[in-house]
């Protein structure tokens, strides 16, 4: 078809004796028509006319029934859809796919191909993760991850052909695990590089830790996080601390049961750092060891001096205390306890005096009683008696002295228990028995020779022994060590007293194993 070219006439200049307001406006409106016919600025701003259209072959006018329509010219090219692509596969490393295929080289009806996946053998659920004019595609993908790819080619004129399958073909990334495998990466390795980030799995053995060393300048700061350990595998077992181990952040701390430094409510411990202040706390709430950073405060706690040894006696009369110390925690206490002995009865009318009893308590901080064990003394002496009540048990048969039999009073009884506890009961005579020696011994009683009347000597304390476990370090021994009988007495007037031994001492002994 032959056109003739049409050239819009420009426009004439605006005339010099034009009203002042109007000429902007007339002005504007000159420049933007002369633009729209391309006689000024660019030409990708000058309009575009039913003219240029129809000249241009894109479009023609319409027929008498559609005036002043345009009727755009179709050629799409060829509409055939590509070929099917063949024999897809795909090779997975730690983190890329590498897809390649065929059967679209040089065919005139192949443009491009387009690249599906998906994590699941379903064509359905597939993404387009990208287009190439090549026939190999580089994927980036997460390690050990599976993934599942189809690719379809896409003609000239934009019509897309079938997919390779409906079926994926598989790649699967490898771990580190793999990708590494049986390596051994030494200090020498680990200076070339830089490692930003890595999760191992497995299990990291002495020997291959003993090969390498980490400094702190070797981790960098921020990136070894609670979120990066697991718990499980952090332990006291698991770890060996030679050195100095520092706190620097304003609240960092080793802590159990306590929430922070001025935590007196929980039981536990706190060491470390609380609003940046250094801060040690460990007890209870009612006793306590605190530092503030200043000074050190020690409440409700119990101060020993010394460790007691593990033995301990006691063999005079009185009240002792054992304080019990951390280390006999879960230890055996074993008491041995003797009471003290009787004394010696005296002549015609002197009773004496029965031994007191040795009692060993376990005591608590509070004041409270665990447990008491006692041993009773012996009995002391009765008065004289025609019957020569002193040859009875348990009283010390008389030994002869040569006179009539009623002249003496009895020995007191003697002791020898658990290889530690000895006595010796006391001596008779016509005047004064004499006092036990030892622990737990009976006193000696007297004789009446002017009366003939004899007395009984005083009886052994007697002896027990027990154990017990220690239940708590806020726990102490209340031991009381009872005295012996004091003898029987008496008074004849003018100066005639006479009078039965005493009876020794009781004795105990706490040992801790």
């Amino acid at each position: 078809m032959t056109t003739t070219k049409h050239i819009a006439r420009a426009l004439p200049a605006l005339p010099p004796r034009i009203d002042p307001e109007l000429k902007p406006l007339l002005t504007a409106i000159k420049e933007v028509l002369e633009v729209q016919v391309g006689h000024r600025g660019e030409d990708l701003d000058k309009a575009v006319t039913f003219r240029d259209l129809t000249e241009s072959g894109i479009a023609n006018l319409g027929n008498q029934n559609t005036v002043g329509t345009l009727i755009p010219i179709s050629d799409g090219g060829e509409q055939t859809p590509p070929p099917e692509p063949v024999t897809l596969s795909a090779s997975a490393t730690f983190t890329n796919v590498l897809l390649s295929w065929g059967g679209g080289f040089r065919h005139n009806l192949v443009a491009a191909t387009e690249i599906y996946r998906s994590t699941s053998n379903n064509l359905a659920t597939a993404s387009h993760i990208g287009s190439t004019s090549s026939f190999i595609y580089t994927d980036t993908v997460e390690p050990s991850t599976t993934n599942y790819y189809w690719v379809r080619f896409r003609s000239p004129a934009g019509v897309a052909g079938p997919y390779n399958s409906t079926a994926g073909t598989s790649a699967v990334t490898s771990s580190i695990n793999d990708a590494i495998p049986d390596a051994t990466i030494n200090v020498a390795k680990i200076a070339n590089l830089t490692v930003d980030m890595a999760q191992v799995t497995g299990t990291l053995t002495a020997a291959q830790f003993a090969a390498i060393t980490i400094s702190a300048t070797d981790i960098s700061t921020g990136f070894l996080s609670a979120d990066r350990i697991d718990t499980s595998l952090l332990n006291v077992a698991n770890m060996f601390l030679n050195g100095t181990l520092n706190v620097h952040n304003s609240t960092g701390a080793i802590a159990w049961g306590k929430t922070s430094g001025d935590d007196f409510t929980n039981t536990g411990l706190y060491f470390g750092r609380t609003g940046g202040q250094l801060r040690f706390n460990m007890g209870s709430s009612t006793s306590y060891i605190y530092f503030d950073g200043t000074t050190v405060q020690s409440v409700g706690t119990q101060s020993v001096a010394v460790a007691p040894a593990a033995t301990t006696q006691y063999q005079s009369p009185g009240t002792y205390t054992r304080p019990l110390i951390g280390a006999d925690v879960n230890r055996t206490i074993t008491i041995k306890i003797l009471g003290g002995g009787g004394g010696g009865g005296g002549g015609a009318g002197g009773a004496a005096g029965a031994g007191s009893s040795t009692t060993v308590r376990v005591k608590t901080q509070s004041g409270g009683t665990r447990a008491t064990y006692t041993a009773g003394g012996g009995q002391g002496g009765p008065a004289g008696d025609w019957n020569a009540i002193w040859n009875t048990s348990p009283y010390t048969t008389w030994s002869s002295y040569g006179g009539p039999v009623n002249d003496y009073g009895g020995l007191g009884q003697p002791v020898s228990q658990g290889g530690i506890f000895v006595g010796s009961g006391g001596g008779t005579s016509r005047r004064h028995g004499s006092n036990a020696s030892g622990n737990g011994a009976g006193g000696g009683g007297f004789g009446d020779f002017f009366d003939n009347i004899a007395s009984a000597s005083g009886a052994a304390g007697v002896y027990a022994t027990y154990s017990v476990a220690v239940a708590s370090t806020t726990d102490y021994i209340e031991i009381t060590v009872g005295g012996g009988g004091g003898g029987g007495t008496k008074n004849y007037g003018q100066g005639d007293y006479k009078s039965g031994g005493n009876g020794a001492s009781g004795a105990a002994q706490i040992n801790l194993a």
